[in-house]
């Protein structure tokens, strides 16, 4: 856990270090107490700071959650809409405070309603502000993703069984894709041995 502290002069201690201003600093354990000590009208003052009295930073006065979801498919003409479920963020105080504004702003470009080709990353900032003067940002971002396969826009040729030489060429296959105009077509011939000499079979993959 980060916490950060108002620091204590150096002439106020006494032979004790204390922590660069303005730092945060992990505690060990949110029990352990820290002491120092300092001569004041010749009686020994103790001065012991527990942890869990600590100011903690911004960020850790808010709790933000978003829900999701934080992927978007595009359609059928290779673009998404972008939205974003108001109802699945949520922020709430962690020292009991008020929030009093919250501000969502989309980085680059983008708006709500936009309709997004895949690859697209968009970044939102969730901003909250307390009673007390606190605030914080929450960072996430929402992924335009393509999960369409190609489809054959062909009936793919049937198992046949032929005589050497008479083997028939590959087929002449297209494809379609949402978000593709031209993609690639690959054949794989896998040959396989029979069980006689001169037998054998062709597997053809696209």
């Amino acid at each position: 856990m980060n916490l950060s502290f108002l620091p204590i002069p150096n002439d106020s201690l006494n032979g004790v270090s204390h922590l660069p201003p303005g730092e945060a600093h992990s505690i060990p354990s949110p029990s352990e107490i820290i002491c120092m000590q300092r001569n004041r009208t010749r009686s020994l003052l103790t001065i012991c700071l527990l942890a869990g009295m600590w100011l903690p930073t911004q960020a850790q006065q808010f709790i933000f959650e978003f829900k999701g979801p934080d992927t978007l498919i595009v359609d059928n003409d290779c673009g998404a809409i972008l939205t974003l479920n108001l109802d699945s963020l949520t922020v709430q105080s962690a020292i009991g405070a008020n929030i009093v504004d919250t501000t969502l702003t989309i980085t680059g470009q983008y708006m709500l309603g936009d309709t997004l080709p895949p690859g697209t990353v968009v970044t939102i900032n969730w901003e909250a502000v307390d009673d007390q003067g606190n605030d914080s940002i929450f960072v996430f971002t929402i992924v335009i993703l393509d999960l369409t396969a190609p489809n054959f826009s062909a009936v793919l040729p049937p198992d046949v069984t032929v005589t050497c030489p008479n083997i028939p060429p590959p087929a002449v296959i297209t494809v379609f894709d949402n978000c593709d105009p031209d993609p690639q077509i690959a054949l794989i011939q896998v040959i396989a041995n029979g069980s006689c000499t001169g037998d054998y079979s062709i597997t053809r993959l696209w």
